[in-house]
């Protein structure tokens, strides 16, 4: 693969990171303190976009599989997934009128829309790399340079909400139409990233025919079973489901944290999530390298020891 297929195969990267973190780190924030809602009303209608989610993102990968198109199994989903992602985000972001019981409803469709689009793009896309290339060291390579548009998409829906909210209410405008605009600037960020993903790949991806199945909720529930039987993929399953806890935890909850509890104003915990990035940039290409040179499972299993050790030390450490 040339370096441009690299790029612009990673570059779509930013669509995974920035809207999901942009909507777990600060969508109950605005639910509770722009819209008004109460905290666990908020905690509900998170929680019910996001099981969605799991099940729009299930449901995708198994019919990707199982697309015939001369145009590859995985980049008609892309562009598919531009239009739900991007909308269902600016309305999650948007101060609607009404009760509390209307807005809620509101807003759990908006979830339920923004996190569609954001299943039908990411599993494909994932998938997608593989498609490109077949050589083992190469996808490593692949998924390192998207890490590092990954980061940039953290950047961009960790850090700047807070300092862009700021500056745009300096300017005088409300905070509503301030997490409006900046809902707009990730959305459009976003979308732009898996629209130059789309054209790049484009001839790159092989067109597959496969053997046409019959896909029912039946059929999907049946061949997530059999692979939930093998040994490897039931431990991944389980890694990954504490590894989200963990994050999906931090994440929203640290701004709420870092306000209520501790005090401390919200450009102090912007620069905390702005250090983690730039931890994360040193990390990356030490982790590809080790990828590359080393088993993934043993990298990915050294990469949690050592940050859940870090974790306990800082614990008692008093931090």
């Amino acid at each position: 693969m040339t370096k441009r297929d690299i790029l612009g195969y990673g570059v779509a990267t930013i669509a995974d990171s920035g809207p999901y973190n942009f909507v777990t780190v600060y969508l109950i924030l605005f639910l509770t303190t722009v819209v008004g809602i109460s905290p666990e009303r908020a905690g509900i209608i998170t929680s019910v976009a996001i099981l969605v989610d799991g099940a729009a993102s299930a449901a995708i990968g198994y019919i990707s599989d199982n697309t015939r198109s001369r145009y590859g199994r995985r980049r008609p989903y892309l562009l598919a997934s531009v239009a739900p992602l991007g909308i269902g985000m600016i309305l999650l972001f948007t101060v609607f009128p009404g009760s509390e019981l209307t807005q809620s409803v509101i807003y759990v469709f908006a979830g339920v829309v923004f996190w569609v689009g954001f299943g039908i793009y990411y599993t494909p896309y994932t998938a997608l790399g593989a498609e490109l290339t077949s050589d083992y060291n190469g996808r490593s390579v692949l998924r390192t340079y998207a890490r590092i548009f990954g980061i940039i998409g953290n950047f961009i829906g960790m850090v700047v909400p807070l300092y862009a909210i700021q500056f745009i209410r300096d300017q005088g405008l409300s905070e509503k139409t301030a997490w409006v605009i900046m809902a707009v600037i990730m959305a459009v960020t976003s979308c732009s990233g898996i629209i130059v993903t789309w054209r790049t790949t484009r001839g790159k991806e092989p067109g597959v025919i496969v053997e046409e199945k019959n896909i029912s909720p039946a059929g999907l529930i049946k061949e997530y079973i059999s692979i939930l039987k093998l040994k490897p993929f039931k431990h991944m399953v389980i890694v990954l489901a504490f590894y989200m806890l963990a994050n999906t935890f931090y994440n929203s909850s640290m701004v709420f944290f870092a306000r209520y509890n501790l005090g401390i104003k919200d450009g102090v915990t912007s620069t905390v999530f702005l250090i983690s990035i730039i931890a994360n940039i040193i990390y990356t290409p030490i982790a590809g390298a080790a990828a590359v040179r080393f088993e993934k499972k043993d990298v990915l299993a050294a990469s949690m020891l050592i940050s859940g050790v870090a974790g306990v030390l800082f614990y008692f450490t008093g931090i």
